[in-house]
């Protein structure tokens, strides 16, 4: 950590990545909360599908379950493509499995294997075991309709997640301010 301020003014944003990199240190050397904290931090700078994996990640280290399926959500719901976001899709389904939530669960695991199988990926053992112990043995969905199924579900828990607010803009007392009027809704 030393280092990084003695380096002085870094460019191109450096400084995110190296605070990214000690906040995973700070996880992997069994201080999770310090790395949610962190990670949630630097999200607010560089709000990306990665990011939220990063958070998602230690959060289930820090048995925190609702920080882990929204940022977990958030990187599915990022414009990436499916292959960088498998590690966020196994979160949420460790959390439904968790939550008792059986069927989703599986079908988040058919689609982390879908999508190593399309693209020619090794499982690792704990995917296989996973597998197994969650009895997701059945030939494999096509991935294009897996995908196009849990987008759904993933829009539609993201639209529960989201605060819903109501207003009225006002015309604007001048050409640069505007004035809200906000009423409850229930």
């Amino acid at each position: 950590m030393r280092a990084v301020s003695d380096c002085g003014q870094l460019h191109h944003g450096n400084e995110i990545w190296f605070a990214r990199q000690i906040a995973l240190d700070k996880q992997a050397m069994g201080h999770p909360e310090q790395a949610l904290s962190d990670l949630q931090q630097l999200a607010t700078k560089k709000p990306h599908g990665f990011m939220h994996t990063d958070i998602a990640r230690a959060a289930w280290q820090a048995g925190d379950i609702d920080s882990t399926f929204k940022h977990a959500l958030q990187a599915l719901l990022a414009p990436d493509e499916i292959g960088f976001k498998l590690d966020a899709a196994l979160l949420v389904a460790q959390v439904l499995w968790k939550r008792g939530d059986l069927d989703l669960a599986r079908t988040h695991l058919c689609l982390c294997l879908a999508v190593r199988e399309s693209k020619g990926w090794k499982v690792d053992q704990d995917l296989m075991t996973l597998s197994s112990n969650w009895d997701v043995n059945e030939p494999r969905r096509d991935l294009k309709v897996i995908l196009s199924e849990l987008q759904q579900v993933w829009r539609g828990w993201s639209e529960e997640l989201t605060p819903t607010q109501c207003g009225t803009i006002v015309k604007p007392a001048s050409a640069r301010t505007f004035r809200l009027h906000t009423i409850e809704c229930w």
